[in-house]
């Protein structure tokens, strides 16, 4: 901005203050106010579980909180947009300021005044009744917070008393006996059934799982789902999470689409699914879980079997209920009825949640306090959890009296209820993670959630106050593991980054917010709403009857998967856009929208925007008007280009579209706010270039900078300010391959770059200078652990890096030659795993180093082909995982660098032509061996006995002409041959290795085999017949790289079990064997192999889905 904007914006400041005049007062007022109020909002939440009246008047407190922060909010929006207009167009908005302001403070004064007399009033009636209440009840009032200890780590119990339960499932499922033993000993029985006198004349049977919220029926119900045994007994297993939404259609649908893996568009009508459900779930022996089933009318619940009881004989549905009515109109064998879990095995997980990694007899008072609190729990397993804890945040015994007395034991409740109990873990929330707890509860049960996304939800309410230099974001993730660490929330499993509320905690959050938060799936629900919601998410379907003048306040509006056929909101829901001024939150995820109306620039309070999934092609210039908009997802949709208003979004902090779609806006640099920008396209052109980044400096976790090559000087590349992205932690800098490579221009150009010290992940492609800048050391990346180099053609030396590194990767350097200087123990103390990969002119490594390496677990040294070794490679015993190939004759120092090495797990050897045996002696301490590959040992003759046979899961020995013995899998006399081997993949070029008896005896367990390479003309002839009789488990088969191969085995058809063969590269194969394949072949590759042989093959396997579909 030049000197005569900056005066004209100057003199605009100076007539909004005038014009703002008193009413400015009265909002720092309100804004004091509004402070207390909430202190003391948080403060009259302990009482609202004790009395009614008390619970209205914080509501009505709530109700003026939330009309305060619009009002608030009104102002802040009118500055905010005087900020950003007054960046350009300075002289227009001179001379409007003043009556814009006028016009808007006159429509103000007034609401200002009323909402401040409407907290004033309220607060002083809250704390008369709460001094009222106080006088009668004087404990209730005690300053019960304990303080928790920070850092401590939740160990998840092992599920604890339930075997009983899960054998007896089980057993009924496999129809293995038609009565069931009792229960456990004690005076309480875990399971209760009696002898079956109702089983109908159906083939799928229906056994219901009955027990109050709490007590585990879900999580036993997926101990006996994941069993290997029910595995292998039922062809189809489905599981459904049915919850309060019973709708035969509905559930129908999702079991088609959970069996065939097919999506919504797969059917146009009912009649598509119900003929995909004879066709594909009900041609199998089928396992259908139902999860939380609420239905009690006896008709749906006909209506849904009807088609379901004519599946394969043996089928069995099982189902979770809180309800006996519900086990009593679907079940046909008599229900299991969960209890508390007995008494000792209660106690133990009790004490385990408590009492954590601490051994309770070392707190014999606390001990004596637990039982006291055990009792009380009525065996539930998710209490034990929740109350345990938060006992655990606090081993003092005034913290753990506080609890066991406190008078929420004694509310009233009915009797096998929990969730007294359960409010605790309520109460000792910290008061802005209440918030965000009872929030959740706008969702209905069953609802998986992202956790990004849920504490963005946090973050656009307000609800989270960061601390010092910390992101929103960071904080908010800090409340989601709080309320994960108290088991509040629930993970859907390793690996799968979603999470719900267990159905309990859902009550529970519905308890603290039921006037503020609501859903609606079905059409008869919305008229439970209460009218003072401010958090609603509706169904799909549904959404168009939402009126705006019951509705007119809401501050979040997301919709909900549908229910019945949808086919996209249309044109006549633009009043969502305009009639629901308050919104923060406005989600309306895959729901058709194929274009948005300007009037969605009035929703100046918006904060959050998912209209990820829909249809919209362009952006109205009235977006550009969002000003405080912090999250917008427009993820799948088919966007062409951004309005140009877009870059005034100065608060938006997440963006989500395709990244190819982030060239389309010019000037994202004005978007100060952002965080996610995972990848940034340099171009030449204005708008595009690299110093965008300059004021970036909130871009967090990942950033690709692709393109560098089009930056013409260092100081253009120093404008991206790099070192002021504090919150990076990847950054990975790429150049084009294809290029004519200006070897100064970019070692000045990686010099310029230098990232932020707290950088923790580093990635170089495609670099052309000789040298590494001098930034990448200790001094300049303290945090650094991942370095990867990788196509820097040029690149001939790499000096000292920074010690705190664990994986150093370099790929594709050719001109790289010696790593002598920086690959040293004492350079590198901390290393954990070395990658060295097509380096065609590396010819000097300190191998003999490598044993000082401590921690070091994995090495891999390919195509390397030049290394020369005057010495032989010493490793560490730390070594999980080796993989040698093509390495100069690095291989020299095979088979001797193996010994001691007793954590190996991983050895792969390719092309490794000076080793010439691998002796019983050079094995001998390869105890934990699991994955062996041997490919392309010209020289390798002998292959020795592994220690430990039984432990090698994975085997491939490819093209070793020469070897002439091989013990691997012979085992020792110690093992006595009793234990079942583990090996369940091999890979081999010589079918003869079958015939060793230690090979032939892995046969029956195995599940893959691959025959690659072989030049036999014939395998598995008349000979192998009875080796290959063992292979009852196999189901994948492999033949690639056969040339002399003439055709398939003749006995493929009678392995029953296998679903995938695959044929490739084999081009003598004229013709299928005789008898055809095994029908069970479900899934195949043929390629590169004889045209008619290939056609055959296809229409052979299409004949096969044929047959299975009318079995």
């Amino acid at each position: 901005m030049d000197w005569a904007q900056s005066e004209v914006l100057s003199r605009v400041s100076s007539r909004v203050t005038d014009a703002w005049g008193g009413i400015g007062d009265d909002v720092d007022k309100l804004r004091v106010s509004l402070l207390t109020s909430n202190i003391l909002a948080d403060e009259a939440e302990r009482w609202r579980f004790v009395d009614h009246n008390l619970s209205r008047l914080l509501l009505h407190l709530k109700d003026a909180i939330y009309d305060a922060e619009d009002v608030i909010d009104d102002f802040d929006y009118q500055e905010l947009k005087m900020s950003v207009e007054g960046s350009s167009q300075a002289s227009r908005i001179l001379n409007k300021a003043s009556s814009l302001v006028g016009e808007f403070i006159s429509g103000k004064s007034n609401t200002v005044k009323d909402v401040q007399q409407r907290l004033d009033l309220v607060q002083v009636n809250l704390k008369q009744a709460m001094k009222l209440l106080a006088s009668k009840r004087p404990e209730t009032v005690e300053q019960m917070h304990a303080k928790r200890k920070t850092g401590s780590v939740v160990i998840e119990p092992e599920i604890i008393g339930r075997d009983s339960d899960k054998e007896t499932i089980i057993k009924i499922l496999l129809q293995l006996e038609d009565t069931v033993v009792e229960g456990t000993s004690g005076d309480v029985n875990d399971v209760t059934l009696v002898r079956n006198k109702r089983r109908k004349t159906r083939n799928v049977s229906v056994l219901p799982i009955v027990g109050m919220g709490g007590l585990g029926k879900t999580t036993l119900a997926r101990m006996v789902y994941n069993d290997a045994r029910v595995k292998e007994h039922f062809q189809l297993k489905i599981w459904i999470c049915v919850s309060d939404q019973f709708d035969v259609n509905y559930l129908t649908k999702e079991i088609v689409k959970c069996a065939t893996g097919m999506q919504e568009n797969s059917f146009p009508n009912l009649d598509s699914v119900y003929n995909a459900l004879k066709e594909e779930v009900l041609s199998m022996k089928f396992l259908l879980v139902l999860d939380d089933v609420w239905n009690e009318a006896p008709l749906e619940w006909d209506k849904f079997y009807l088609p379901m009881c004519h599946g394969v004989e043996g089928s069995m549905i099982l189902l979770t209920t809180r309800s006996t009515e519900v086990a009593k109109i679907s079940g046909t064998l008599d229900p299991v009825f969960i209890e508390g879990l007995p008494e000792e095995p209660y106690r133990n997980l009790f004490n385990k949640c408590a009492f954590g990694l601490e051994d309770p007899k070392d707190y014999p008072e606390l001990g004596a306090i637990a039982e006291k609190i055990r009792s009380k729990l009525k065996g539930s397993p998710l209490a034990a959890k929740t109350l345990g804890g938060l006992l655990r945040t606090n081993l003092d015994v005034q913290h753990w009296r506080n609890i066991m007395t406190s008078e929420l034991w004694q509310m009233k409740q009915r009797e096998g209820e929990i969730l007294p109990a359960l409010q605790l873990s309520y109460w000792y929330l910290p008061s802005e993670i209440k918030r965000c707890f009872s929030f959740c509860c706008m969702f209905p049960k069953g609802f998986w959630f992202r956790k990004e996304h849920l504490v963005s939800m946090w973050v656009a309410h307000g609800f989270v106050m960061s601390q010092g230099d910390e992101l929103l974001e960071q904080r908010g993730a800090l409340y989601f593991e709080d309320l994960l660490s108290r088991s509040l929330f629930h993970l859907q499993g390793p690996g799968i980054e979603t999470y719900l509320i267990h159905d309990l905690m859902h009550d529970l959050a519905q308890l603290t917010s039921k006037d503020e938060c609501f859903y609606i799936q079905t059409s008869g629900r919305e008229q439970g709403a209460p009218k003072s919601v401010r958090h609603l998410s509706v169904a799909k379907d549904l959404v168009e009857l939402i009126r705006p003048s019951k509705y007119n306040k809401l501050r979040s509006l997301s919709s909900l998967r549908a229910y019945q056929p949808f086919h996209g909101l249309n044109s006549s829901c633009h009043f969502l856009f305009s009639e629901f001024p308050y919104l923060r939150i406005f989600d309306m995820n895959n729901c058709g929208i194929k274009e948005l109306p300007e009037s969605i620039g009035n929703l100046k309070h918006l904060r959050y925007l998912n209209l990820s999934d829909n249809k919209i092609e362009e952006l109205p210039e009235s977006i550009g008007q969002l000003y405080n908009l912090q999250v917008f997802d427009l993820f799948a949709n088919p966007l062409k280009k951004f309005p140009k208003g877009f870059t005034k979004l100065i608060g938006l902090r997440k963006l989500r579209i395709n990244p190819r779609a982030i060239p389309m806006i010019s000037g994202i640099g004005k978007l100060i706010s952002l965080q996610d920008l995972s990848e940034y396209q340099v171009q030449r052109q204005h708008g595009h270039r690299i110093g965008e980044l300059k004021d970036m400096t909130q871009l967090l976790r990942k950033l690709y900078l692709s393109g560098l090559e089009n930056i013409d000087e260092k100081e253009e590349a120093a404008q991206a300010m790099l070192s002021n992205k504090r919150y990076l932690d990847i950054l990975i800098l790429g150049w084009a391959d294809n290029r004519n490579i200006n070897q100064v221009l970019d070692e000045e150009v990686l010099q310029a770059l230098q990232p932020h010290p707290n950088l923790m992940v580093f990635h170089i492609y495609y670099y052309g200078g000789l040298q590494l800048p001098s930034w990448l050391q200790e001094e300049f990346l303290p945090l650094l652990n991942h370095l990867s180099i990788a196509g820097s053609a040029n690149l001939n030396v790499v000096g000292n890096l920074p010690s705190s590194l664990c994986v150093l990767e370099i790929e594709r350097c050719h001109s790289l030659i010696s790593i002598e200087e920086c690959l040293l123990p004492e350079k590198l103390p901390v290393i954990k795993k070395i990658i060295l990969e097509d380096c065609k002119e590396l010819k000097s490594v300190p191998v003999e180093k490598f044993s000082g390496f401590v921690f070091l677990q994995e090495l891999k040294v390919s195509y390397c082909p030049k290394i020369t070794c005057s010495r032989e490679l010493l490793l560490p015993t730390s070594i999980k995982k080796l993989v040698m190939q093509s390495c100069g004759n690095l291989d020299i120092s095979l088979p001797n660098c193996l010994k001691h090495l007793t954590n190996l797990s991983t050895l792969r050897l390719e092309k490794c032509l000076n080793i010439t045996s691998l002796t019983d002696d050079a094995l001998n301490h390869l105890i934990k061996l699991q994955e062996l590959s041997i490919r392309d040992c010209e020289k390798l003759s002998i292959l020795g006995r592994l220690p430990n046979p039984l432990f090698l899961k994975e085997l491939s020995i490819i093209r070793c002409q020469n070897l002439a013995q091989v013990d691997l899998l012979m085992e020792n006399s110690a093992q006595g041959g009793s234990s079942r081997p583990l090996l369940h993949s091999m890979a081999i070029s010589d079918t003869s290795l079958l015939k060793y008896p230690s090979f032939k005896n892995a046969l029956p367990f195995l599940q893959t085999l691959e025959i690659e390479g072989s030049k036999e003309m014939s395998i598995f002839n008349e000979e192998y017949q009875e080796i290959l009789q063992n292979l009852n488990l196999l189901k994948k088969l492999s033949f690639s790289d056969c040339a002399n191969l003439q055709q398939l085995p003749p006995w493929l058809h009678s392995f029953t079990s296998l679903n995938y063969l695959k044929v490739v590269n084999c081009p003598q194969i004229k013709s299928l064997p005789e008898n055809g394949l095994p029908i069970s072949l479900t899934e195949y590759r043929c390629a590169r192999c004889n045209p008619v042989f290939i056609e055959q093959f296809k229409t052979h396997m299409a004949a096969c889905h044929q047959v299975r579909r009318s079995l």
